[in-house]
């Protein structure tokens, strides 16, 4: 384990790194909390350290916050895009790039994330919609932010990855149960079978897919 410091140097009691990706290059993304009190998402490589991506700090600790990385360094998260409050947004960054790209919100909303990115630079995550719910969503440079699909009674659903072929996992809650399901290019929203309980999570997704498998946790 290598400790990689916190952004803008230093130490205290009150700064905090959480890191959330790492891709085949080392390098790794998420937020933390600076010395002087500064909330923010993050890039850090082995060669370079760290490079902060926004400049709006927030109280709250999930306003800035880099979720993942592919291969070609280009990352996705939320930024917070209100510097007299807390609205976040959806965003694309790579090295090189300057100021991260505002991805923006489904319907006229005020919030969206960023969970998955493939290597083809599609982008899944969540936007909130009129009617104060979450709904899952995807990104792309050609179609722009689309939501997914939506399920009668659902309180707050998010797509959690993505996989090069465009499969897609996510995280489905009703109120009364959390359902992970599952979405490709051409087909709708499945929901995963679990092992007998109301509470499945599927975080994660491979490159090659099969129905047996998918990476989660259950109730």
């Amino acid at each position: 384990m290598v400790d990689i410091g916190v952004p803008g140097g230093g130490d205290s009691d009150t700064a905090e790194v959480f890191c959330f990706a790492i891709n085949n290059a080392g390098n790794v993304v998420g937020r933390a909390r600076q010395v002087d009190g500064r909330q923010v998402a993050f890039f850090w490589s082995p060669t370079d350290g760290f490079t902060t991506l926004w400049h709006h700090s927030t109280n709250s600790d999930n306003g800035n916050s880099a979720y993942a990385i592919n291969d070609l360094d280009q990352v996705t998260g939320n930024l917070n895009v209100n510097k007299h409050g807390l609205i976040y947004h959806a965003f694309l960054w790579s090295p090189g790039m300057g100021n991260p790209r505002d991805l923006g919100v489904v319907g006229g909303a005020q919030y969206s994330l960023g969970n998955g990115i493939n290597n083809l630079g599609k982008i899944v995550g969540g936007s909130y919609v009129l009617g104060d719910v979450w709904e899952p969503m995807s990104w792309t440079k050609r179609s722009g932010m689309n939501l997914l699909g939506t399920v009668v009674g659902t309180l707050y659903a998010q797509a959690l990855a993505i996989n090069d072929a465009g499969q897609i996992v996510g995280l489905d809650q009703t109120g009364t149960s959390d359902l992970s399901f599952y979405t490709a290019p051409g087909t709708g929203l499945k929901f995963l079978k679990g092992l007998g309980g109301n509470t499945t999570y599927a975080n994660a997704i491979n490159q090659k897919w099969s129905d047996r498998w998918h990476c989660g946790g259950h109730d």
